[in-house]
């Protein structure tokens, strides 16, 4: 009867705690930590060729200006932190053939659903939601090494946009 009622406390004891929480894992913030680049439109592309030459072999033409955005949510310390990719580059429009026959076409289950943008306010370089049936969708793994997101292609001015991330 003893062991019994020991054990029924400690079952009690257990529950209290998954149910309370420990003190230190209570209700937190989530952590999120923002990197964008800045300078000059040619300190700009030279960075985001930079970046894409991390996963690609070579670039298909010059990039004439560029923008990138990148959260990290989570700090890594209690599981993986998730990072989310926003990117978009001008290039020649009589360069932009080029582009696109080395970017593989997107998968159905990949098919964005919905307009994401970089950050909580409008970019005055992401594109407006209004204009997502105007883009052609490409796998955003090419350019990224990520398989989740797309890059989407502007034939009208010859930008590329580029959102990836993890999961």
């Amino acid at each position: 009867m003893r062991a019994f009622r020991l054990w029924r406390r400690s079952i009690l004891a257990l529950a209290l705690i998954v149910g309370v929480g420990f003190p230190s894992c209570g209700k937190r913030e989530a952590s999120v930590r923002i990197f964008e680049i800045s300078g000059t439109p040619a300190k700009r592309a030279a960075k985001v060729e930079a970046f894409l030459l991390k996963h690609a072999p070579a670039l298909p033409g010059p990039i004439s200006d560029a923008w990138l955005f990148e959260e990290q949510t989570g700090d890594g310390t209690l599981g993986p932190s998730d990072f989310s990719l926003f990117a978009a580059f001008t290039v020649p429009i009589r360069d932009l053939e080029k582009w696109t026959a080395t970017l593989a076409p997107l998968e159905s289950h990949n098919q964005p659903v919905s307009f994401s943008s970089p950050g909580k306010t409008p970019c005055s370089w992401w594109f407006q939601a209004s204009d997502l049936n105007l883009l052609k969708f490409y796998s955003p793994h090419s350019l990224t090494g990520r398989n989740h997101g797309w890059i989407a292609v502007d034939e009208r001015t010859g930008r590329i946009f580029l959102h990836a991330f993890t999961m």
